[in-house]
């Protein structure tokens, strides 16, 4: 952000450990929801959106933070 522009897609759901992490589909993230939920934050941008599909986040802790 600093040198210029960025894109980055941050609020994965569906969190995983460095142990538990695979490449499978529905779509894994690495780290913890509250780095994700943090990356809201973090990077500015006017138009921000999430990278699940809606129904990842129907009924999960810290949904109503986004």
């Amino acid at each position: 952000m600093l040198a210029g522009p960025m894109d980055f897609t941050p609020g994965g759901f569906i969190n995983r450990s460095g142990e538990t992490f695979a490449n499978e589909l529905p779509s894994n993230v690495l780290g913890t929801r509250c780095f994700q939920l943090a990356q809201f934050v973090i990077y500015d941008s006017p138009y921000q959106v999430a990278c699940d599909h809606p129904d990842q986040y129907k009924g999960q802790k810290g949904v109503e933070f986004l």
